[in-house]
């Protein structure tokens, strides 16, 4: 799709998180990474992209202070094209996709990905977020990064976390073949596939990692369920899957002392509970929603998390 040639029934050109929503899941992505590369070539000042940041909306002009979405353990921010297009007050709203931080071969922590994203923003100019916030794995990078931000100026930005929650104690990391299966459930869901689990046999995940993605692809195809990605593409997303998860077996989340915020699923096992004593200063606020992990971005349950999370922004903006 080229984004520069639709236009709308009435002759205009549609809004970016318009042309983002008409698309499928694996169009969005790819619609949003060529949108990053041509973004890294220009230089029109605060509402450019660089690295893993991506303009999802404008917001009004003269603002620099824009809703930040950190992306989810798959890398990618196509998952929050929804939500940003309901999010449409003054704030421009932005998402961090995984960049080269969480190549294959490298294997940063949680604080570490924090930081480098903090510094993405600033190379933007942007001092103090609106509000920070992420889906799953998501959540809990932007924890991490309101965090050090408070701590580095001394001002507290609210943190939403849609359906976050820390590697289970107890719970050691997964091994490969754990790995490689969770990823590809990871990409059903995400697309909106109904299944129970991967319909796939378990023989599949002992193979080399290239071999089992490439005969989980087929074996999919087969059944109707195609992920939409080519090898490349799809071993590249592996490679950021299975770093990110190793980042967050190795981390614990510290407290805060600002505003938080937690929408977790119904049918999820994310809990309040491990949020709560985190919060030092303000109680956490907990909003519990229809649907399950990945429907949680959908439907009237989105709009709901949209318009809590604009009342957020608009309240804290008043208290400073």
């Amino acid at each position: 799709m080229d984004e520069g040639e639709s236009v709308t029934r009435d002759g205009s050109t549609p809004s970016m998180e318009d042309r983002i929503g008409a698309l499928s899941p694996a169009q969005r992505e790819l619609f949003l990474r060529r949108l990053q590369e041509r973004e890294r070539t220009r230089s029109s000042g605060v509402a450019t992209s660089s690295g893993g940041v991506i303009v999802l909306r404008e917001g009004a002009a003269g603002r620099a202070d824009p809703i930040v979405l950190t992306h989810p353990i798959g890398g990618g921010v196509f998952c929050y094209g929804p939500l940003a297009r309901l999010l449409d007050g003054p704030h421009p709203v932005w998402a961090i996709a995984a960049d080269d931080s969480l190549a294959d071969g490298r294997r940063p922590t949680v604080a570490e990905l924090a930081q480098h994203y903090l510094d993405l923003l600033g190379e933007r100019g942007v001092e103090h977020p609106a509000l920070l916030g992420g889906w799953s794995f998501g959540g809990l990078v932007a924890h991490e990064m309101a965090r050090r931000h408070a701590s580095a100026t001394g001002r507290a930005a609210p943190v939403s976390l849609i359906d976050s929650a820390p590697w289970p104690a107890g719970t050691g990391p997964w091994s490969r073949a754990q790995t490689l299966r969770a990823f590809v459930e990871d990409l059903l869901g995400s697309s909106g596939a109904k299944t129970d689990g991967v319909p796939l046999p378990d023989t599949v995940w002992d193979a080399p990692v290239p071999e089992a993605l490439e005969r989980a692809a087929l074996g999919l195809a087969e059944q109707g369920l195609g992920l939409g990605l080519d090898p490349t593409e799809l071993r590249g997303r592996y490679a950021v899957f299975a770093q990110a998860t190793r980042a967050m077996q190795r981390h614990t989340p510290g407290a805060y002392r600002g505003r938080v915020t937690l929408f977790h699923a119904q049918a999820s096992d994310v809990s309040p509970d491990t949020w709560r004593p985190l919060c030092t200063e303000a109680p956490l606020i907990q909003h519990r929603v229809p649907g399950d992990h990945f429907t949680l971005l959908t439907g009237e349950t989105v709009r709901d998390i949209a318009s809590i999370l604009l009342h957020t922004v608009n309240e804290t903006q008043e208290h400073r």
